[in-house]
């Protein structure tokens, strides 16, 4: 079990960056911290009065609002992807740590799992596990469904990671593409 002191005071103040403009908070990410908050209230290891403060940065900063409880030094990321898995009673995987196999990952349109924020961390037999941002997302599931012959085990993972991952996949992709085109040239 993971525990975090929730008293503690940063020795620091951290000052956020400057708002991003332009980078609206995707509905995907909306839904994360919807359920996010619900889950460290409904565990109290986030008071309301904190949640009000991280609120208010997020809404100054434009940043997750998982980025500025972890700011904050209310919950590291971790922390609170635990939580969220445990409410959501899913299981978690750190995509950051996560081996994933490119042929697993290129089981699914690049499309696809931008638009699900999903990636595939492993496959079994037939079932092929997928990191999501949402693993309780029924249209998403379901566009991840129509996109493999695979059935799917949905596991909770953080969005960022989740985003970094398929940057890195789709830099792969491509480099793996401009080789092909020079042997073939």
């Amino acid at each position: 079990m993971i525990q975090i002191d929730l008293h503690r005071k940063a020795s620091k103040p951290v000052e956020p960056p400057p708002r991003k403009s332009g980078k609206p908070v995707s509905p995907l990410s909306q839904l994360w911290e919807v359920d996010l908050a619900a889950a460290l209230l409904e565990r109290k290891a986030l008071r309301r009065s904190w949640l009000l403060m991280a609120l208010a940065r997020r809404k100054e900063t434009g940043r997750l609002l998982s980025e500025v409880l972890e700011q904050m030094g209310i919950a590291c990321r971790r922390y609170q992807a635990a939580v969220l898995a445990e409410h959501l009673h899913v299981r978690f995987v750190g995509v950051a740590e996560a081996e994933v196999d490119p042929a697993v990952a290129g089981e699914i349109a690049p499309e696809v799992l931008s638009a699900t924020c999903a990636l595939p961390v492993s496959l079994k037999g037939q079932c092929l596990t997928v990191a999501m941002a949402q693993p309780r997302n029924a249209a998403a599931l379901e566009m991840l469904r129509q996109s493999t012959e695979r059935t799917i085990e949905p596991v909770l993972g953080d969005p960022v990671e989740i985003r970094k991952a398929l940057e890195c996949l789709r830099t792969l992709q491509g480099t793996q593409t401009d080789r092909t085109r020079s042997r073939v040239e």
